[in-house]
């Protein structure tokens, strides 16, 4: 769906809108993190999927409940009740493609022999929990977008401040995962998608199913790189 243009809101409001999705982001991404120790697990995505799913699907909750009235109350039912096909069609499509498709391509992995490096190993159930986390993202990329556009800013200026905010959260994952290789190509990625992100949602009809939909699309592109059976 083509996402809706807030009226014009003060400074104050956008800096809280900011601050709210920075936490939201950061106290999820830790705790993915702080759980690891307790599940007993390495790797949550592919090792605990279903509990991840769970995790970031009640994170998705959390931040459209936290934003329903401020930034998503023009969403009526019967909006969301319009884009139910699309939306459950692109499920099957990603399910299929994970599920299927590039379990199904020969050779896997295409990277290097010795294994993919974590954070970046996948299988089929990595896209489970991964596809919540996405959502999540992009609801939270949503808001923002909402947020600047209420500035009367131009869709271009609003694309490169939502790339440069989504690109520079990432570089917080230092903390985690001291990795300056790593880091560097998430946020560089994640910049790439910040400011494509924010072009979909105002120009296209379905411009949030697309968004989440190329957002997701990437990691099925490098999933043959760090595939693991």
């Amino acid at each position: 769906m083509r996402i809706a243009i807030a009226t014009a809101r003060t400074a104050r409001h956008m800096l809280q809108t900011f601050a709210v999705a920075l936490a939201i982001w950061t106290v999820a991404t830790l705790g993915y993190y702080w759980l690891l120790e307790p599940l007993g697990v390495e790797d949550g995505l592919n090792d605990a999927p279903v509990f991840y799913a769970a995790f970031y699907t009640g994170w998705v909750a959390i931040a459209f409940l936290v934003f329903r009235r401020s930034h998503f109350c023009w969403l009526t039912a019967e909006m969301m009740r319009r884009y139910l096909v699309p939306a459950g069609l692109l499920a099957v499509v990603l399910f299929s493609i994970a599920a299927i498709g590039i379990p199904s391509l020969p050779g896997l992995p295409w990277g290097s022999v010795d294994g993919p490096p974590h954070p970046f190993e996948m299988t089929s159930a990595y896209f489970l929990p991964k596809s919540a986390e996405i959502l999540l993202q992009q609801l939270l990329i949503a808001a923002i977008t909402i947020e600047l556009k209420s500035r009367q800013l131009s869709d271009t200026k609003v694309a490169a401040l939502v790339g440069l905010l989504f690109g520079g959260t990432h570089l917080l994952l230092v903390f985690i995962y001291p990795e300056p290789v790593i880091i560097f190509r998430l946020t560089v990625g994640a910049t790439l998608l910040g400011v494509l992100a924010p072009w979909l949602m105002l120009r296209l009809r379905c411009g949030f199913l697309v968004s989440y939909a190329v957002h997701w699309g990437l990691y099925a592109w490098l999933a043959p790189l760090f595939w693991s059976n």
